[in-house]
């Protein structure tokens, strides 16, 4: 259950449907899915842009000076607050370059700062883009002046400063996490930046235009300049724009917060949420240190032992080999090859049920070969099979998948932190899963 009904919202089950099927609609004109040159493809991102943002060209801009960019920084200090989102090569902020990012402080214009675009004819840097240590000195400027830095995702865009720019900057407002703790249960794929932005702050009137939606296999460093900084810009803008949505909900003094009941939690995220963003960053970039040569002993000792199970599964259907062949002369379609798969649910169920004679013990999964099941059934076959997807479950997931996940600058696993990967606000982590254990 939501921990409460955001105001103003007409209907929000009608609100989410709609949202979500407009995701769902493939772009009306122009598409670049398909084998299509790269040429072709930027021709098209650009009517896209066009289509969807060229409106706001006369609200946003291109920093491409580094005179312009100071003046800039010195607007966001005297406001004293500036949102910030960075667009890059990648998703992993210590392996991806920066392509540049975009800021916007009250009452100016969206900005945004291109570093690394390349020209898509000749592959080579383009021309006039700010070089990475004045962007260091004017962030780092932020950061001792105090300014208030709204994100979304904020995680994400601090690591990517600190491993691509040099400068650590701590968020003010994250809206992923405001957005988790005002309605945890938003429907799967809408609690991103922009369909968020649609719903809350536009009501629904507009649709949200995301760039990885519409394009596949292209990377924004490709992006002409002159259209890269619409949408760019853009992001920075409805970060803020939400962020002034959230805000009546998540300020203590604000008489939302207080007519909401919602000054506890406003208390959780001022408190908890917000400070945990630069520990679980650390924890992020501090990673795991893996040692290679223990990893390829593991390896080669579970590997060994993978074969000896998978072995003693044959030696069993060796024993029903007069079954197995009275099966296949009576079915002669039948799908089970010339060896039974031990890694094959199919003819798993085929060895069980049509040529062991095993009964049933699901309704539900009246044919199934899950764990459970052949816990059930418990005959000499489900023993093997089930020691035998324990050790390549512990192959697949451990032994054989960590050393291909280490980072080769430093020789250390960096996974990702949820802080509120769980809609009871619980831990969580990805890439890879950590499973955690209090002693």
């Amino acid at each position: 259950m939501d921990l409460f009904s955001l105001p103003n919202i007409a209907s929000t089950q009608e609100m989410d449907k709609l949202i979500a099927s407009k995701t769902a609609k493939k772009p009306p004109k122009a598409t670049i899915k398909g084998n299509i040159s790269l040429t072709e493809r930027i021709s098209r991102i650009k009517q896209l842009v066009e289509e969807h943002l060229g409106e706001y060209k006369e609200n946003y801009d291109c920093v491409r000076d580094r005179y312009l960019f100071n003046y800039y920084i010195d607007k966001c200090i005297k406001n004293g607050i500036c949102a910030i989102d960075t667009e890059t090569m990648g998703l992993n902020p210590m392996l991806d370059d920066i392509v540049g990012f975009s800021l916007y402080t009250p009452n100016e214009k969206a900005m945004y700062v291109p570093i690394n675009h390349i020209d898509y004819i000749t592959n080579n840097k383009i021309q006039n883009q700010l070089e990475k240590h004045t962007v260091k000195y004017q962030l780092q400027r932020l950061v001792d002046n105090n300014v208030k830095i709204i994100m979304f995702n904020a995680k994400f865009d601090i690591r990517v400063l600190r491993h691509q720019i040099g400068v650590y900057l701590e968020a003010y407002w994250d809206g992923y996490i405001a957005q988790r703790l005002l309605n945890e249960n938003e429907p799967k794929g809408q609690n991103r930046l922009k369909p968020l932005h649609e719903k809350y702050v536009l009501k629904g009137n507009k649709d949200a235009f995301s760039f990885a939606d519409y394009f596949e296999k292209i990377t924004f460093n490709l992006i002409p300049i002159e259209y890269a900084y619409l949408y760019a810009a853009n992001d920075a803008k409805i970060t803020y724009e939400l962020y002034e949505y959230q805000k009546q909900f998540l300020d203590k003094t604000s008489q939302k917060c207080i007519d909401k009941d919602l000054t506890k939690v406003a208390d959780v995220f001022r408190n908890i949420e917000m400070p945990l963003i630069n520990i679980v960053a650390d924890m992020e970039d501090n990673g795991i240190l893996v040692d290679q040569n223990y990893a390829k002993s593991l390896s080669e000792k579970y590997n060994k032992i993978l074969l000896e199970k998978e072995a003693e599964f044959y030696k069993l259907c060796d024993k029903y080999n007069d079954k197995i062949e009275e099966y296949r002369r009576k079915n002669p379609n039948n799908k089970l090859g010339s060896m039974i798969n031990i890694a094959s649910p199919l003819q798993l169920s085929i060895l069980l049920y049509d040529i062991l004679g095993e009964q049933s013990v699901s309704k539900k999964e009246p044919r199934g070969t899950g764990d459970d099941i052949l816990k059930k059934i418990n005959n000499e076959f489900c023993k093997v099979i089930l020691d035998y997807r324990a050790v390549a479950k512990l192959l697949s997931t451990y032994i054989d998948k960590m050393p291909n996940i280490v980072n080769p600058n430093d020789g250390k696993i960096h996974c990702v932190f949820n802080q509120y990967g769980a809609a009871t606000g619980r831990f969580s982590s990805e890439n890879p899963k950590v499973y955690w254990a209090i002693a």
